[in-house]
């Protein structure tokens, strides 16, 4: 199997129409936790599937802290993503809407699973984002704010 040899980018808006995008997700009108999952990844940078997959057990409020354990990481090492008051803010609000699931995140389905990993990008989709922004979007975003930050 042949493999690329530059990396792909997913789709990402500019840094400049982030403020736009973080107000369409205060009003998008899907499911509150649709929304609480796309307002978490735009304050924690995680990738979806680490988001999708979080599990209550991985939060410490107090220390305001999330340890993903290294079984759902990427490259297999534990992370800890630490928490901003905002971030402490759309936990709290998840749970009183997930609180009685393992996950923060559960399927539509079935609380046992999480939502899909189509649940953001579909979001986004009918928010007018589509081939515009994604969920790894956020992450990317990030990285480019940042870098040219120089942090």
């Amino acid at each position: 199997m042949l493999r690329p040899t530059h990396k792909t980018n997913l789709a990402r808006i500019d840094a400049k129409e982030l403020p736009a995008l973080l107000r369409a997700i205060e009003v998008y009108q899907g499911t509150h936790v649709t929304r609480l999952a796309m307002k978490l990844m735009a304050l924690t940078f995680v990738r979806t599937s680490e988001l999708i997959g979080a599990k209550w057990e991985e939060f410490d409020i107090e220390a305001a802290r999330w340890d993903i354990p290294a079984e759902r990481m990427k490259m297999r090492d534990p992370h800890v993503v630490p928490l901003a008051s905002q971030a402490i803010e759309v936990l709290e609000m998840l749970r009183t809407l997930t609180g009685g699931s393992e996950f923060l995140f559960p399927g539509d389905r079935s609380a046992n699973k999480p939502m899909s990993n189509n649940t953001i990008l579909q979001a986004l989709k009918r928010m007018g984002y589509q081939g515009q922004m994604t969920g790894h979007g956020f992450r990317g975003l990030a990285s480019t704010i940042l870098h040219e930050q120089g942090d």
